[in-house]
């Protein structure tokens, strides 16, 4: 029985030395000893090498003392005890770099033709259109001449984002004009032409990647996109259409690459915040010159940036041409000094200068075209140049502070509606070589009260100084043949007119709602319009026995004092 115990004994004693070297090589190795039979319940719990010395210890001085009670019967086994385990520092995964995925649509995504080998997907989940394939996309029409203009039309509202992928060379006309919630676009490198108005009128696009082989912007494409701010045009591009940045209101600044040989008219008109226009210096077509663009030569002013700070501005020597719309919406411009050699100024050249106070036009122009200066509302100093022969349609329309201006006898030919709108124009002079008066000439010139017609106006056509309601009186000059319909209605205090003998008729309502009282028509007025002088309380009439200004005078029931 003894035998039996001791054997036990031994076994225990056994168990608890190998416990203990597989902990002593633990320790020196850092590695937990798998638990093995019944001594598992022995082993330490694992922990770093730096903490197992004090319980080595421990299982050393319970293995003695298991040694020393070998005469027991039942002497138990200690268990040494576990530690905590150290703190270490998690391991850092560095980032794995992956190849872009397969773009793979979903079955259920609507989807179509958009070329000969291109297909176009929608997202609705993530609201973006998706075009696949290659060669060119097709073209498309204006929103304004087709209710469904694109096979994705019907989705404009919700298509937040495109994504155009390799393969696909071109960005069809009209592809995605007015797309109001688009917010960004994707472009491929081998995209070369974005066609017209393809993404005009896109309010929310803020910025998009024009890629490297691009070589041509279409007309207007991205017109009227006013929160695009980003745009970085590429070194391939060769061609700018007009307007193709027209109302890209956010845009703070423009560098042209060097292999742009053609940017179109309003290109980059009404772009509000435009403060510097660059040019590559290698570019052999224009040049920038302090932030505004010219043609290379510097024969021609191209640009003038809108939001550009200066309030005084002198156009270089040697500028010949100022291009349309060349210094459109340049509202800090006051005073403007244009050089003898400039010959040519391009319609509405300064459109909606606000700030413009003042400018004089060198005798060597010859020609002021449509709206030059139309709606510069603080321009007051005008003077003409003695070699201009032509000023066209609304030329100085809306010029609301505009005072007094002469023209000269060198114009030959004064176009409709020139001085429309100018609503503080006391004073105007018409030089003598002037023919006619054209239609709405001083339309809503309503404190015009001077006027001198020069003598070579033979016609003065219909609703010339309509509602002129503060011009008094009125000296039409010999050679004037024919007063057109309305020509001088609602002239509310006009209270003198005189006619010369030379007039033949007088238009309808000519002198319709005026303040006259008493109007001699010579005997020469063979024709007078419907109501010519109605609306004129008391009105006598003046003229010879049988005429037709007595005959009208019975006609409507006024007064005719014979002569």
């Amino acid at each position: 029985m003894k035998s039996t115990k001791r054997t036990g004994i031994r076994k225990q004693m056994l168990c608890a030395a190998l416990a203990l070297t597989l902990l002593l090589l633990s320790a020196c190795s850092g590695k937990t000893p798998a638990a093995t039979g019944s001594s598992a319940q022995t082993t330490p719990a694992t922990e770093p090498a730096a903490q197992t010395a004090p319980a080595t210890t421990e299982a050393t001085v319970s293995t003695e003392a298991t040694v020393r009670s070998d005469t027991a019967e039942d002497v138990p086994v200690t268990e040494a005890p576990a530690t905590e385990p150290a703190e270490t520092e998690p391991a850092v995964t560095e980032p794995v770099e992956t190849e872009p995925t397969e773009f793979v649509p979903d079955p259920d995504w609507p989807t179509g033709s958009c070329g000969d080998n291109l297909t176009w997907y929608f997202n609705r989940k993530a609201g973006e259109l998706t075009v696949t394939g290659s060669g060119e996309m097709d073209d498309f029409v204006s929103l304004f001449q087709s209710e469904a203009p694109t096979p994705w039309y019907s989705y404009n509202k919700q298509i937040k984002s495109v994504r155009v992928l390799d393969g696909v060379t071109s960005i069809g006309e009209y592809a995605f004009q007015g797309y109001r919630n688009l917010k960004r676009v994707t472009l491929p490198d081998g995209l070369t032409r974005i066609g017209r108005a393809a993404f005009s009128d896109c309010e929310s696009l803020k910025s998009i990647n024009l890629p490297d082989g691009l070589t041509q912007i279409g007309v207007a494409a991205f017109s009227i996109c006013n929160a695009l701010t980003g745009l970085t045009l590429p070194d391939s591009l060769v061609s700018i259409g007009d307007y193709a940045f027209n109302e890209c209101k956010a845009l703070t600044e423009l560098t042209i690459p060097a292999a742009v040989t053609e940017i179109g008219e309003f290109a980059f008109c009404e772009c509000e915040a435009l403060e510097r226009i660059e040019v590559a210096p290698d570019n052999p077509s224009y040049r920038s010159v302090d932030g505004v663009l010219f043609d290379k030569a510097q024969t021609e002013l191209l640009m003038y940036p809108c939001a550009k700070k200066a309030e005084r501005y002198a156009v270089p020597d040697g500028v010949t041409r100022l291009a349309s719309y060349s210094f459109g919406y340049a509202s800090a411009v006051k005073t403007m000094l244009l050089p003898d050699s400039l010959t040519s100024i391009g319609d509405r050249a300064f459109f909606r200068c606000y700030g413009l106070e003042s400018i004089a036009i060198p005798d060597g122009v010859e020609k002021l075209e449509e709206c030059t200066f139309f709606h510069c509302s603080s321009l007051t100093d005008v003077t003409i140049g003695s070699g201009v022969k032509k000023i066209r349609e609304s030329v100085f329309s809306d010029c609301s502070s505009l005072k007094s201006i002469v023209i000269p006898d060198s114009v030959i030919d004064l176009g409709e509606r020139v001085f429309e709108g100018c609503s503080n124009l006391e004073r105007v002079v018409i030089g003598n070589g002037v023919p006619y008066l054209d239609e709405y000439l001083f339309w809503g010139c309503t404190s015009l009260q001077d006027v001198t017609i020069g003598s070579g106006v033979e016609v003065i056509f219909n609703k010339a100084f309509l509602e002129c309601s503060f011009l008094k009186t009125v000296t039409i000059p010999d050679g004037v043949i024919s007063i057109g319909a309305q020509a001088f209605c609602e002239c509310s205090t006009l209270t003198s007119v005189t006619i010369p003998d030379s007039v033949t008729s007088i238009g309808g309502y000519a002198f319709y709602d005026c303040n006259l009282k008493d109007v001699t028509i010579p005997e020469s007025v063979t024709e007078i319009g419907e109501s010519a002088f109605e609306g004129n309380r008391n009105i006598k009439i003046h003229g010879k026995s049988g005429s037709a200004a007595e005959t009208y005078a019975k006609a409507n029931h006024l007064s005719f004092v014979e002569e």
